[in-house]
């Protein structure tokens, strides 16, 4: 027999698409056969945390920084 591994993929999503990902995930998490799914939970978790940290702007960005006059 073949042992499974785990492995990483990288990908990367629009803000647009990573939004149409949580919403059919959240739509997969209220069927019937997926409640208490931690494997939905779990992907839903993951991209809304990174939809979190991409809408955080950087420290040093000089769009977003306020300055006192």
């Amino acid at each position: 027999m073949e042992e499974e591994t785990e492995s990483t993929v990288s990908l990367e999503f629009t803000d647009e698409e990573i939004e149409r990902i949580l919403m059919c995930l959240a739509l997969a998490r209220n069927s019937p056969q997926m409640t208490g799914s931690l494997a939905v939970d779990d992907l839903i978790a993951r991209f809304a945390t990174h939809v979190n940290e991409s809408e955080m702007p950087a420290v040093d960005d000089p769009d977003t920084n306020i300055q006192k006059d």
